[in-house]
């Protein structure tokens, strides 16, 4: 969503937190009352913005800012029909079965230094309310250490919540290409030097709106 978010470091005079109990909540408790009291100064700040508060994001964070400096491409991966066999609205891993070719094909881009990992998916289960965000977040995790055992590793896992018979339109749910542009902000990577894995047509449109070469993958039999 678009906005301002609090981040960064925060310079605090000596003593003010004076009074305060050992454990509080510095965000909604100690920062919105000094908002309140016009006591509190931000500056806005360009660039993109990056929250380690939950491991999958810290894991991003890793791969994002690992090896600076050097040539950096993404691939970027459909989820259901394309790392997993598609068994609609997916939420447990113990319904998921990973293809085996696609695992294959990810842990190419794995063993070469130059390239990151990332997973972009639709999740309208989250607005029909099938399942929940930490629902998906802990299938992510799950997922992710399957695929780590496999020899992949996944940087980002980034997911789409909308659906439009129930949020309304949004500029992240594939075709549209919002979810593979954060990606290649938050890598800082060139259109020209990412690559988009689906099974749809929803997936190839996202890429060409993109600007990102598209690799067909066949709905899939084998899995592993």
């Amino acid at each position: 969503e678009d906005g301002l978010v609090n981040g960064g470091a925060y310079l605090i005079r000596r003593g003010a937190l004076a009074g305060e109990p050992d454990a509080f909540p510095l965000e909604d408790g100690w920062l919105r009352r000094a908002a309140s009291e016009g006591a509190l100064v931000a500056c806005e700040a360009e660039g993109g913005f990056v929250d380690i508060g939950v491991p999958e994001d810290y894991a991003r964070a890793q791969g994002m800012f690992a090896g600076r400096g050097e040539r950096v491409r993404l691939a970027m991966f459909d989820r259901d029909g394309t790392v997993n066999v598609d068994t609609g609205h997916l939420h447990e891993f113990e319904g998921c079965e990973l293809v085996a070719s696609t695992v294959d094909a990810m842990r190419r881009y794995s063993e070469d230094p130059a390239w990151r990992i990332a997973v972009v998916t639709n999740q309208a289960g989250i607005a029909k309310g099938m399942y929940s965000v930490d629902d998906m977040r802990l299938l992510h995790r799950r997922m992710a250490r399957a695929l780590r055992e496999r020899g992949v590793e996944v940087d980002a896992w980034y997911f789409c919540p909308h659906h439009p018979d129930f949020t309304g339109s949004c500029g992240c749910r594939k075709p549209e290409p919002g979810m593979l542009e954060r990606a290649m902000r938050d890598f800082r990577v060139d259109p020209a030097e990412c690559v988009m894995h689906g099974d749809s047509e929803k997936d190839a449109e996202a890429a060409r709106r993109a600007g990102v070469e598209f690799v067909e993958v066949e709905n899939p039999i084998e899995c592993r």
